[in-house]
């Protein structure tokens, strides 16, 4: 592997963790998962173990002192008195007009999200580890002291109408949060009554005041069986088969369009009309490769897609099959994920002297608000202006 392969493959892995806190701090989510999935993890792994034996050019030298932290958890702990605290403690008291809409459980933390009639949502998160640290939300942000569960912590908001409070039980044994955009939601309130109740699903999405199974292919091609199954996340399930030699994707998902997609500019796109046993689908066949085929389940209310690379799959009959049946099990994988904190840090002094390059002249009614840090030779100038209007450099 050349120098330049090494540090595009870095580069790869380092822009997607830094887009993560990126949209973090601009208050696109509730919170950071520290974990990285596992193809990430091992990028960053092989990349910088092998920049260690990099030649000492003057970016190789500024990369090498690039520092990261790997800590392996997955340590025993003692039962707690309080039970299944992940799966039992949640809000007891929720605001006027929301509802509860769907949860998940990734390793330690567990997530649920109500919602009102306006498509506004408060996202309750949950833990036996402490992530509440990571929260961030993007300034000027107003603190407001409160107490919850006997502790004192704040209540953190933004201009927009973003809130966040985030706190800890010692007694019980976890660390929570809550995150909302709606500026009318008694967060302390909803915080303070959480407290023990009946167990709730693992995964699920609740869809016309019941919770949702989605359907999935009822007959596979010769050769395939399921292999994966991911949580139901924002109204969508992707489930995998695989064979010797291929595999097929099959998503289904209640809240998008699947059909919306973009590849690379030098792919080649060839769409036809294909008949799923009386229901009009879209098949789109990419490079002469890759066909992927796009219907809408109008009976369950849901768009459905199947994807694979292998020729010899009918996907139309596979979609004909798809239908109601015994509910998947959610792989392990996203249940029982190695619990593991990945921290990477850079000495800063190494940019002493240097002087960036950056927009001399805005436009007008813009204004410069936040510049980030060096972050592995990379830094961001945020501009805004008084409409909603933001520029990033």
């Amino acid at each position: 592997m050349t120098n330049q392969e090494l540090l595009d493959l870095f580069g790869a892995a380092r822009d997607s963790y830094i887009l993560d806190t990126q949209k973090l701090r601009f208050g696109e989510t509730g919170q950071k998962v520290r974990k990285l999935s596992t193809r990430k993890l091992w990028l960053l792994i092989a990349a910088i173990l092998a920049l260690m034996a990099l030649s000492a050019t003057a970016y190789a030298a500024i990369q090498a002192r690039i520092r990261m932290t790997l800590t392996q958890n997955n340590l025993e702990t003692t039962a707690s008195q309080y039970g299944d605290v992940i799966r039992t403690y949640y809000p007891q008291n929720i605001p006027e007009g929301y509802t509860l809409t769907n949860g998940s459980i990734s390793g330690k933390h567990r997530y649920l999200v109500y919602e009102n009639g306006e498509k506004q949502s408060i996202t309750f998160s949950i833990s036996t580890k402490d992530f509440t640290q990571d929260i961030q939300l993007k300034p000027p942000v107003t603190e407001k002291a409160v107490e919850v569960a006997g502790q004192s912590t704040t209540l953190k908001s933004t201009q927009d109408g973003t809130q966040v409070l985030a706190w800890s039980n010692p007694q019980v044994g976890y660390f929570a949060s809550l995150f909302t955009t709606d500026p009318q939601a008694n967060l302390a309130a909803m915080a303070e009554s959480v407290d023990a109740g009946a167990p709730m699903e693992d995964n699920f999405q609740i869809q016309n005041g019941e919770s949702w199974n989605p359907w999935y292919p009822q007959k596979l091609p010769e050769g395939y069986r399921c292999t994966d199954v991911t949580p139901i996340s924002q109204g969508s399930q992707s489930v995998s088969y695989t064979s010797e030699t291929d595999s097929i994707q099959f998503v289904i998902s209640t809240s998008r369009d699947l059909s919306d997609i973009s590849t690379a500019p030098s792919s080649t796109m060839e769409w036809e009309d294909v008949d799923i046993a009386g229901v009009p689908g879209r098949m789109v066949t990419i490079d002469g490769e890759q066909r992927i085929l796009f219907w809408e389940q109008e009976s369950e209310g849901s768009n459905a897609m199947l994807m694979t690379t292998d020729p010899q799959v009918d996907l139309a009959a596979m979609a004909a099959s798809v239908g109601p049946g015994e509910p998947l099990e959610v792989s392990d994988q996203y249940v029982t994920e190695p619990d593991y904190d990945l921290e990477i840090s850079q000495d800063q002094e190494i940019y002493v002297g240097y002087e960036p390059w950056y927009p001399q002249e805005i436009p007008k009614g813009y204004c410069l608000t936040q510049v980030t840090d060096h972050t592995y030779g990379n830094q961001s100038y945020f501009y805004e202006n008084d409409h909603g209007g933001d520029i990033t450099y």
